[in-house]
């Protein structure tokens, strides 16, 4: 997902050694076709990712990247911000370990599920 400038807002890196199971517990197929789908709220920072409840098995989590460039938060409050998911929306949220990109100015954190998620500190 992009800024209107080109800068990307976010990302999701999902592992080719994975399996992506959908939400009864049945793995996809090489070769199906899954349609993902993200509503994005870039004011909070906050997206709700489908297909709800899908996860992702394996050695390797996918990963959610939020780029910070554009955000406006004090600089001194960037280091404690972090990524947060819920389940549903109405529940609480939940710190993901959250790590750091300093140069480039971003933030990522391992997922495990579709869900929603958000920075914040």
């Amino acid at each position: 997902m992009y800024y209107e400038d080109g800068f990307w807002f976010m990302s999701v890196l999902i592992p080719r050694e994975g399996t992506f199971v959908d939400q009864y517990g049945n793995p996809y197929s090489d070769g199906d076709t899954v349609l993902i789908t993200m509503d994005i709220d870039p004011v909070y920072f906050h997206v709700e990712f489908s297909p709800h409840g899908s996860t992702f098995q394996g050695k390797f989590p996918a990963v959610i990247q939020y780029s910070l460039t554009y955000a406006d938060v004090e600089e001194e409050a960037l280091s404690g911000l972090s990524v947060y998911y819920r389940p549903e929306a109405g529940n609480a949220w939940t710190a993901l370990p959250t790590e750091w990109k300093w140069k480039s100015y971003w933030v990522e954190a391992p997922i495990d599920h579709f869900s929603g998620y958000a920075v914040a500190w």
